[in-house]
């Protein structure tokens, strides 16, 4: 069975309805929204300080919401994406930004051309950390997510969009079967990535 089939397991109409060109018109949702929306939903977790806590800076420049695939069967966070884009939230994208220590720029990079990588050039010993020594950085893009970057008050889209990751969620059952996991990488280097767009540029 095809992955759009599959998807669409989940039946009915898309949850979100708005142009996904209208995203950065669209509003911000209130603590007190997002806890009455998504609270009681398994697998996803808001990105903010405890209700309790006294603290009121919970809004990100980048937010991510935080998955727990235990409560979800361990659907993997890449097949969740898939489900909750195919409800027409196409900015929901699995992963983060990718963990520095695995950076090119701190393992290979010669940037005097000594004929070695810059970070090892004048050392004793070899301090880079390659993959698997730090387990927990470079397992986070398997648990976060991208969620619509909210800039105005419209209660009725950030309804469709609870909507979307409500029904994805609850419905986890029927991807599970699909499911192919995660890649080794989620997500990129967006900083590296634009500047290497802008030296492209003529």
């Amino acid at each position: 069975m095809s992955d759009k089939k599959e998807l669409a397991l989940l039946g009915g109409p898309k949850s979100v309805q708005r142009d996904p060109a209208d995203m950065f018109a669209w509003p911000i949702v209130t603590q007190e929204d997002e806890d009455a929306l998504l609270e009681d939903v398994p697998g996803i977790r808001p990105h903010r300080p405890a209700r309790d806590s006294g603290i009121e800076m919970g809004r990100w420049y980048s937010p991510r919401g935080h998955y727990r695939p235990e409560e979800l069967g361990g659907l993997s966070v890449t097949r969740f994406a898939q489900a909750v884009q195919a409800e027409g939230c196409s900015f929901c994208v699995p992963g983060a930004n990718l963990p520095l220590h695995l950076h090119p720029l701190l393992n290979t990079f010669d940037a005097f051309h000594d004929g070695r990588p810059t970070r090892i050039a004048h050392t004793h010993r070899d301090v880079r950390q390659p993959r698997g020594n730090l387990p927990v950085s470079e397992g986070i893009g398997a648990r976060v997510y991208r969620i619509p970057w909210f800039k105005h008050c419209r209660p009725e889209v950030i309804e469709e969009y609870a909507a979307a990751f409500r029904k994805v969620c609850r419905n986890y059952k029927r991807l599970l079967e699909g499911d192919k996991g995660n890649p080794q990488n989620l997500g990129d280097w967006y900083s590296f990535d634009h500047h290497r767009t802008v030296q492209r540029r003529p």
